[in-house]
């Protein structure tokens, strides 16, 4: 599996024009990031 996102930048490494669709299924990934857990830690580190 390769990110949607990623394809252009792997083909650039790699030296190729297209994504051999044999060896990879391109997939999209969700973006979601841990903004509760971040702000406990944050919060956590100003109680020093």
């Amino acid at each position: 599996m390769i990110e949607r996102r990623a394809v252009n930048e792997y083909l650039s490494l790699i030296g190729e024009k297209e994504l051999p669709l044999n060896l990879f299924e391109i997939v999209d990934i969700e973006d979601r990031f841990p903004v509760e857990r971040v702000n406990r830690l944050l919060n956590k580190d100003g109680d020093h």
